[in-house]
């Protein structure tokens, strides 16, 4: 009996390793299955937090774009704008040509601004055909007054022997002062 006992004790011995083994292993592959959770988690934080960051990403630019785009439009609308109000001017100042009075001081005013500045020099003056009229009884004797079908209020007056030209057409005036016009445009109507 002793060999049963004995084949009763190696056995008991062998079940009890096998389940010390059985049980180092099932910690072994918890603790394996924990640290890949973890290491899953972790790299899903990781992706999940670039992510995030390529969408913020993604979106500041989308924001960006959003205000260029605004900014360009709202210029689009004041240049709009300001172009309104020089054409208003323009159509003020042929309006004026209508009253022959207001015209013939704003002749006299060009041409005052002329004469100082190329000086007392005999002038050949450029104007509208229907202002010759006008300039003449304007002008000095020694000045020289034809006209121009280029030019549609206002005179250019030239120093024929300096070859100096000074544009005070309308439009040249009116060009001149664009960037003031558009300024003061900006600033009442678009406060």
């Amino acid at each position: 009996m002793k060999i049963e006992s004995v084949a009763d004790a190696i056995i008991e011995e062998a079940e009890k390793e096998a389940d010390g083994i059985r049980r180092a292993a099932e910690l072994e592959v918890r603790e394996m299955l924990k640290k890949e959770r973890e290491r899953l988690e972790s790299a899903r934080k990781e992706g999940l937090a670039l992510y995030e960051k390529e969408a913020a990403k993604v979106m500041e630019e989308r924001v960006a774009a959003a205000r260029l785009e605004a900014k360009k439009e709202l210029q689009m609308a004041k240049d709009a704008i300001a172009m309104r109000v020089i054409e208003s001017v323009m159509e003020r100042l042929q309006e004026i040509r209508g009253r022959k009075s207001e015209y013939k001081k704003v002749l006299e005013s060009l041409y005052g601004r002329a004469r100082k500045g190329l000086g007392d020099v005999p002038l050949e003056i450029e104007c509208a055909k229907s202002d010759v009229s006008v300039v003449k009884e304007i002008a000095s004797k020694n000045d020289k007054v034809k006209p121009s079908a280029k030019i549609d209020g206002g005179i250019v007056a030239r120093d024929a022997a300096k070859g100096v030209l000074i544009d005070l057409t309308f439009a040249t005036l009116l060009r001149d002062k664009e960037a003031d016009i558009k300024a003061y445009a900006y600033k009442k109507l678009l406060k």
